[in-house]
């Protein structure tokens, strides 16, 4: 007999915005960082703005793709990285609910 999966119901599949900008974020901040980097200098390699990039570090903002894509290009952030943001964002996300 094969093992029951527990279906998610449409709550428990629910991530919020807020914690997938957090995590991003913060994968942004420990980056930008470990590069000895300051916002304002990325602020000017990036073209975005200084309260935008704190922000998008903070998660207090859903950011565009395109704007993600921009600051992992000028840190040189593996895309995995930023995919495994994702991943355990959901991960947390589903443990809470349940």
């Amino acid at each position: 007999m094969k093992p029951v999966k527990k279906k998610l119901t449409k709550e428990e599949k629910k991530i919020t915005k807020e914690e997938l900008s957090v995590s991003i974020g913060k994968v942004i901040r420990e980056f930008r960082l470990s590069k000895k980097m300051s916002i304002e200098s990325l602020s000017n390699e990036t073209g975005l703005g200084y309260s935008q990039l704190s922000r998008i570090e903070r998660g207090k903002i859903n950011t565009s793709i395109y704007h993600i894509y921009i600051i992992v290009k000028t840190l040189n952030i593996p895309i995995k990285t930023i995919l495994k943001s994702f991943v355990r964002a959901i991960m947390r996300s589903y443990k809470a609910k349940s």
